[in-house]
This record gives C-alpha cells, structure tokens and sequence, in this order.
C-alpha cells in the first residue's frame, strides 16, 4: 500500500538521499575516508608504478627522506633497530650479486679510513679487531692449517733462530764463566797445598786438571765450530733472501728460506707454478753447493681481493703528481690506461700491478702527458716591442723550460685580426722573434728555440671581438726530432 501510495520515484529519491548522507559521513569521519579510498588510490598507483617507476620513485623520494629526518629527529632509538633488518638483508643480497664490484668499489674507502682509524687511536682499533681476529684466526687454522702454517713458518722461523742464537751466545758465555770459576779456585787450591808444605818439590800436573783442560777445549770447539756453522747458514739465509726479495714478482710474498747441514729448504706460496721454479733457480744460483729442498706451493690467488688490490695500487699512483691512470682486472688480466708526466715512468707504473698475486697478465697503455706553460707576453696594437712590464713574464718562461732539458719550446705569435693578408703574419712572426730573443739574453739555448706566426687569435680567444687577449704570444713545449739536439 505504501508503494503505491508514495510511488517508486519517491522511493528512489529517498534511497539516494541516504546514501548522500552515508557518504558524507564517510567523508567527515577520516578513518571511513582512509577504508573508502584506499583501495582506489592503491590501484592507481600500482598501474602509475608499472608504467613509469621512476618518476613515481623521484617524487616520493623527496617525502620519505623528510618523514624518515623528522621520525629519527623524535625518536633515534627505534628507527635504526626498525631499519637494521632491511639494509643487513638488501645489503647481503647485494653482495651475492655482485661481490667483485662491490669489492673493487669499497677498497680504497676501506683501506683510507682504516689508515686513518689506526694512527689516530690504534689501541682501540686493537681491543675491537682482537675478537674478530681471533675467531677468524681459528677458523682459517681449523679449516686450512697447512697453509697457515707455509705462510708463519717464515715469521717463525726467523724469530727462532734469533732467539736460540742468542740462547746459545748466553749458555757459551755462562759456560765458560762456570769453567774459569772451577778451574781458578782449583788451582787456587793446588797452590795453597804446596805452599803449606817447606821446601817439598814442585809435583807433577794431576791427570784430573789435565782432563778438565781437554774437556773444556772440547766443549768449547764444539760450540765455536756449531756457531760457526749457524753463522754461514744464516748468511747464506739473508743473501738468498734478499737475491729473492730484489726481484720484483717475488717482493710482496712472504717466502721462507731455511739453511740447515748443508741443505736449503724454499718455503711458502706462489701464485703459479713459474714463480715456484724461478724461485728454484734464483736460489741455486746464490748457492749452488747446497741440496735444495723446493717446499714451495702453487695457489690461485682469490680473484675478488686480486681485484681489490689493483684499485688500491692505482689509487696510491694516481697521488703522484702528473699521474692519472684507471686499472682494469679480469680473469688474471690487467689494463691499466691514462696518462703520465714522463714515457720512462711507464716501467714504474707497471710494476707495482706486476707484483699483485694473481695477475698473469698485464697491458699498459698510458699517453705522456705534454707539459702546458700558461704564461703570455701581450703587445700594444701594431707592435711587436716588448713592453717593460712583460719583461718580468721572460724569467719564468726560462725556469719552465729548463725544467724539461730534453724538449724544445715553441713561440707562437699572435695578432687580433685588425689587419689582413700577409702584414698581419709578419707581424706575430716578428712578436714571436722579439719574445725568442728576450730569452736568449736571458741564457736559453737558441736552437732549443722555434719561431712561429699565426695571422689569428690565440684558441682560447678565437671568436671573441678584437682585444688586447688577442695580441700576445704564447708557448707550447715539443719533443725534439729524432737525431737533433
């Protein structure tokens, strides 16, 4: 009855009516607004995050970095323990991934921050790595005792052998003081017998003195001709050592070198089995009478910390003056590019990589460097005399070119291009030979000397409207031709 009494559209409006009102409810009440909404707006940013990544990733950035400044300003307790779980993880997956790159990227950093943390307080950089070493150290005993015992054994050795040489020094010393204290209160005593007795004859040596006499000689060339020997085979041990520590594949490995009754014993870890024989033949060489007894082993080296140490070596050269170099490895091969100051100094870049365990091969390909002088004598317009305060530019140019006695140096002249055709480059031809003779009266060579006329601005100026930069003259070094002084 009320159906048809009111009628379906009244009933339609009513139903709307309260729908409007349940919305805006849902709109004031915020947490009805959040359950309403979420939904919608976790879908559109779903489908904006497939298609572009990106952008949604630099326009949230900015907010999460704010929120987490101002979360952590409140509270610094919780959000490194919330945050400690997610980077230890993402950080170890990371390094599964990619251990060499990860390797190579943080050596210099490392090495540089742990130099710097050990001169600044290295008893506590101790007392925080003795843990840790001390685990480490037991498992790589437990796990591979053998090569940690090739690799202390020459540590060892050495400290050994100082330690009974000079055990040895002391026990002869104390020997021989204990003999020379019996023997003296013995014939202290002897003496004292005969002169208590008036006019008896002077007796025969007892057997017992003479035999405490052989004894004592016998002990005492034992001893000399032990030390004797423990001397030649230690000076045999520092010349061996040292004719292998001069070569530079061998410097940066510890290699133990043990002489003992005429035999010599090679001990240690080689990257391959080359270094292992040449190290053989180095050592028979010095001493070729001796038995060689070759303990020496061949071990890949790791590859991650291979790499890591190549990144480490270019660092360190990149910090002399004029270097700039980048090393590569892969595979036991190195590439190393760049530029130096000097072509002799190439051997001096290569070899520090050639010494690193695990590199086989080596290829560099480094450019020289040519030195640049930025120093300019200016004219005045149509001139080509120089003017009084330029002079002072003439003893520098000197000083620099006497810092490179193998290369020769080139003037170039230079005009502003207010003139044309041949007049201009005779002109910066005659400002160039003014500047050549100006460093002649100051003592440089003259056939170190090149002369040269550009009818234009200098490079740096080419383009710009016409000036004094333009009316100048600058200078390039150049290596000599071949045969020539």
């Amino acid at each position: 009855m009320r159906t048809l009494l009111i009628g379906p559209e009244i009933l339609g409006l009513a139903e709307a009516r309260r729908r409007i009102a349940h919305l805006e409810h849902q709109i004031r009440d915020s947490s009805e607004l959040v359950h309403l909404l979420l939904p919608v707006i976790t879908e559109l940013l779903s489908r904006k995050v497939a298609e572009s990544g990106e952008m949604v990733a630099s326009a949230i950035a900015p907010i999460i970095d704010e929120t987490l400044r101002k979360k952590i300003q409140q509270d610094r307790t919780s959000i490194p323990k919330i945050l400690a779980p997610i980077i230890s993880d993402a950080i170890k997956k990371q390094i599964e991934l990619s251990k060499t790159e990860i390797a190579t990227a943080l050596a210099p950093i490392i090495s540089a921050s742990l130099s710097q943390r050990i001169s600044e307080a290295s008893d506590e950089v101790a007392k925080a790595l003795a843990p840790v070493m001390g685990a480490a150290l037991r498992e790589q005993i437990a796990s591979r005792r053998e090569e940690v015992v090739q690799a202390l054994y020459p540590i060892m050795g050495s400290t050994l052998a100082k330690c009974l040489s000079e055990s040895i020094r002391n026990l002869i010393s104390s020997i021989n003081q204990s003999i020379q204290n019996l023997l003296g209160k013995f014939i202290r005593g002897q003496k004292a017998k005969i002169q208590t007795v008036p006019g008896a004859p002077a007796s025969k040596p007892y057997p017992l003195l003479m035999v405490g006499l052989a004894l004592l000689g016998w002990i005492l060339v034992s001893l000399g001709l032990y030390s004797y020997r423990n001397t030649m085979d230690h000076n045999l041990e520092v010349k061996i050592a040292r004719a292998l520590a001069s070569m530079p594949e061998f410097s940066i490995y510890r290699l133990g070198v043990d002489v003992h009754r005429g035999t010599l014993q090679l001990s240690g870890v080689v990257p391959n089995e080359y270094l292992r024989l040449k190290a053989e033949q180095i050592a028979r060489k010095v001493a070729p009478a001796l038995k060689l007894n070759n303990s020496l082993r061949a071990i890949p080296a790791d590859p991650i910390l291979a790499a890591a140490e190549v990144q480490r070596v270019a660092s360190i050269l990149n910090e002399i003056e004029g270097v700039s170099v980048s090393a590569s490895y892969k595979d036991g091969q190195v590439i190393v590019e760049g530029s130096i100051p000097d072509p002799s100094d190439a051997g001096r870049i290569a070899r520090p990589f050639e010494q690193i365990q695990g590199v086989r091969t080596l290829t560099v390909h480094v450019q020289q460097e040519t030195p640049s002088l930025s120093t300019r004598v200016y004219f005045d317009p149509a001139s080509a005399k120089l003017k009084p305060t330029e002079m002072d530019q003439i003893p520098q140019v000197k000083e620099f070119i006497e810092g490179y006695p193998d290369w020769h140096l080139r003037i170039i002249g230079h005009i502003d291009r207010s003139r044309d055709g041949e007049e201009n480059r005779q002109l910066a031809l005659r400002r160039a030979e003014a500047v050549k003779a100006a460093l002649i009266s100051y003592g440089v060579e003259a056939d170190r000397l090149q002369v040269v006329g550009i009818p234009e601005p200098p490079p740096e100026v080419n383009g710009a409207p016409p000036g004094g930069s333009s009316r100048c003259v600058r200078f390039e070094l150049i290596e000599p031709v071949s045969g020539a002084k």
